[in-house]
């Protein structure tokens, strides 16, 4: 047929190199910004995130005060 070649693909081509390297930042940005965001999920969802508090009245208080 036309236009069907028999060409390998060239693992040593420094294009499809950047495109495998691009390809693998992209998949762990996206994957880091996912689990962050599950993680912001269930903070809120625990509602620990609410809680947090370094003020010097909250240091200064007991714990069982708390």
């Amino acid at each position: 047929m036309p236009g069907m070649h028999n060409r390998s693909l060239d693992l040593t081509n420094a294009f499809v190199v950047a495109l495998f390297h691009h390809s693998l930042y992209v998949r762990s940005v996206l994957w880091l910004a996912g689990a962050a965001f599950i993680l912001l999920a269930v903070l809120i969802a625990t509602k620990r995130i609410f809680t947090f508090n370094l003020s010097s009245e909250g240091v200064a208080e007991s714990r069982a005060r708390t």
